[in-house]
């Protein structure tokens, strides 16, 4: 017998938040690398930023305050670096002006006994007035990227708003500490089927955004987008750094329900833009059927790992969407 995952969606037409939209970024600049200082890379680095007209961005593998300083001043953006073993060698932490200054924390995580990484970690929180942002660079090693990542769950516990992350994991989706956080609220919003490393030929997704939402007043918040960012012409991605930048698009707003996201079950994601309904689920056959409330299907259609389904000429801002799986009921409204 066949389960379902069942939504319904309560599409409220023309009235997307657009106003509420934010973007995070994370960046790994690639340190020093023979005579390929990160110095030379700078203002190339700065330049994908701006590009990109990301609010918050999450950089690793900074190369010292100077480094970082500049690139403050050439993205325009605000920020806080961290030399996490005192050294000049740390994570660093932008945002635009206008989201206010964030209260800041900085905490640096030592490897573990006979970790086969010895290199201290660390993660910047970031507290803005609707959101907390985590910028972060995961270990090496499993056990200790366990530790980061029972820590960040402990905050947003207790964080009483929604957070995000962003960084270089040194892990794919399906490694242990990704699906720890996905077991604990914590959804990624990466398109998975885009790799970021190397940057030269990508083979693996590394360096993540992640959300979290728990307490009724928390914002909600819908993926409007999510990639690559286009560079400026003249600069070469991986040139400049052996990762590739990654940005994901919100939108935050205060009423339940409102935006294109439905909660993840089952590593499957229904979401809405437009007069579309979007599946993600990656590496999954899909049966989808689309009612209306008296019953009758309007659509019928199987797709595999990424699906889109036109809403346009139907009638109706009500519809139920069943997508194969266990069955749930989730009310969305934009």
């Amino acid at each position: 017998m066949r389960n379902y995952f069942t939504y319904i969606i309560i599409l409220m037409f023309p009235a997307f938040l657009s106003a509420g939209n934010i973007t995070f970024m994370t960046y790994n600049l690639q340190n020093d690398n023979g005579l390929n200082f990160q110095s030379l890379r700078i203002t190339r680095h700065a330049q994908v930023i701006t590009a990109s007209d990301a609010d918050v961005v999450s950089v690793q593998e900074v190369n010292g305050n100077t480094n970082f300083n500049n690139l403050k001043s050439r993205s325009g953006l605000a920020g806080s670096w961290y030399d996490i073993a005192g050294n000049g060698y740390g994570i660093g932490l932008l945002w635009k002006s206008s989201l206010g200054t964030p209260i800041i924390t900085n905490v640096k995580v030592n490897p573990t006994p006979g970790s086969t990484d010895k290199e201290s970690r660390a993660y910047i929180i970031a507290e803005f007035a609707d959101f907390s942002f985590i910028s972060t660079h995961y270990s090496l090693n499993a056990v200790d990227r366990d530790t980061m990542t029972a820590r960040i769950i402990a905050y947003a516990n207790r964080a009483g708003k929604t957070v995000f992350v962003g960084g270089d994991f040194n892990a794919q989706p399906t490694y242990r500490a990704m699906v720890t956080f996905k077991n604990n609220n914590f959804r990624i919003l990466n398109n998975l089927s885009e790799n970021t490393f190397p940057s030269s030929a990508p083979t693996s997704l590394i360096d993540m955004i992640l959300g979290f939402r728990k307490n009724p007043t928390d914002k909600q918040f819908s993926v409007v987008s999510a990639g690559i960012p286009v560079p400026p012409t003249g600069v070469v991605l991986k040139d400049i750094s052996d990762h590739l930048p990654y940005c994901v698009t919100v939108n935050l707003t205060d009423e339940p329900g409102t935006g294109t996201n439905i909660p993840e079950n089952n590593n499957i994601r229904v979401y809405t833009k437009d007069r579309t309904i979007m599946i993600d689920a990656p590496d999954t056959p899909l049966d989808i059927k689309v009612y209306n409330l008296l019953g009758n299907l309007v659509r019928k259609e199987t797709g595999f790992g990424q699906h889109a389904i036109s809403l346009e000429g139907i009638a109706g801002n009500v519809f139920i969407v069943k997508v194969n799986g266990r069955g749930v009921k989730v009310v969305v409204r934009f």
